[in-house]
């Protein structure tokens, strides 16, 4: 009698700790699923703010569009996210694939956003789009490659697209460059590039990739000259970089927002000369002037 009663507790402990291993999966995988689908509404609202985005420019001055950052900041935070998914729960999987189309969606309209706002306002924009196989030995090599890119020149757009994803926007792409050869392929401002392409060779397809981050140094050189100057005590939110006044780089040209109105955006000439920074001219400064007291000396 004993030996069948420890049996049956055997049983029932065995019994007990299959359904709670079982019930432990399903919870987790239920924290999955909802997980998955908050990812999804969350890049579907992204989608409708980037098209609303894309409408409202239309319209808006260039100086506005220029004057701070209006592309889709999240899709780094989209591409990582994605990332953890694909670690955690496969490439295959039916909720990964829809958001994977979802994040490529949400890529095209940021594309087309970068293009619409070089074409009105004159801006040169380097873009990259990149498409990978999943049975591509190179592509690995590439992504690294265009993550260094990214690190050394973070102005660059890379956009990435599985091919192998059956998706009509990919087969687009397959149409508009008539891409037959096999991946990694890249286009690099609307040229195709088939192949993996190292470092050095993306920078001579984009020579003005080092001209331009001499710019943005001498421009992060001039706004901190501008914003750690004790006078005049500047916001970083309001501060803007415009443009050069001359091809040799040595006058920069600030936009600052003193209020809320249209017409309250001055402008801060900044002289560079052997690496020293010197205000020129700026209406901020006659500004100020009016506000101060005529002891309250502004020394630039």
């Amino acid at each position: 009698m004993n030996e069948r009663k420890k049996y049956i507790f055997v049983f029932l402990l065995t019994v007990g700790v299959f359904v709670s291993v079982f019930l432990f999966n399903s919870f987790l995988n239920k924290k999955r699923i909802e997980h998955i689908d908050d990812l999804q509404q969350e890049i579907s609202v992204d989608l409708v703010a980037n098209e609303t985005q894309f409408d409202l420019l239309k319209n808006a001055p260039c100086e506005v569009i220029l004057s701070r950052p209006i592309l889709s900041e999240q899709l780094d935070e989209m591409g990582k996210k994605l990332s953890f998914m694909e670690e955690t729960q496969g490439s295959s999987g039916r909720h990964f694939l829809m958001v994977k189309k979802y994040y490529s969606l949400l890529e095209v309209k940021d594309y087309l956003l970068s293009q619409e706002i070089a074409k009105k306002c004159g801006q040169q924009t380097d873009t990259i789009v990149y498409l990978y196989g999943q049975e591509c030995s190179e592509c690995t090599k590439q992504g690294y490659v265009l993550s260094e890119i990214k690190r050394r020149y973070p102005w660059v757009r890379i956009y990435s697209f599985d091919r192998d994803l059956d998706f009509s926007l990919i087969d687009t792409f397959t149409g508009i460059y008539d891409l037959t050869e096999e991946a990694p392929i890249l286009i690099i401002n609307q040229s195709k590039y088939a192949g993996f392409h190292g470092l050095d060779e993306i920078e001579s397809i984009l020579p003005s990739l080092k001209e331009r981050k001499e710019e943005e140094e001498i421009k992060a050189e001039a706004e901190r000259f501008l914003l750690e100057h004790d006078e005049l005590s500047l916001d970083r939110e309001q501060l803007h970089f415009l443009n050069f006044d001359s091809d040799k780089k040595e006058v920069l040209i600030f936009q600052y927002r003193i209020g809320k109105g249209e017409k309250d955006l001055v402008q801060i000439k900044v002289l560079r000369v052997d690496g020293v920074y010197k205000i020129i001219d700026s209406p901020y400064i006659d500004f100020l002037h009016e506000l101060k007291s005529s002891s309250g000396e502004i020394k630039v």
